[in-house]
């Protein structure tokens, strides 16, 4: 099959420059969905701290 359009280095950066923003939108997208382990250490470390705190001072700090 003979597709009678002209194709040139321009068109090829073009594209090339269009599929990296692709991938990396797929990337963002992707990461929405996935559930952040880096925050549920976070949230654990301060639930540690808030418990240290009140057990030292008797009562809890907000």
């Amino acid at each position: 099959m003979k597709i009678n359009i002209p194709f040139n280095q321009t068109d090829a950066v073009v594209l090339f420059f269009l599929l990296i923003l692709f991938i990396i939108g797929v990337r963002v997208v992707i990461g929405f969905f996935k559930t952040p382990d880096s925050h549920k250490k976070h949230r654990q470390s301060t639930e540690m701290k808030n418990e240290t705190d009140s057990d030292e001072s008797g009562f809890k700090e907000s």
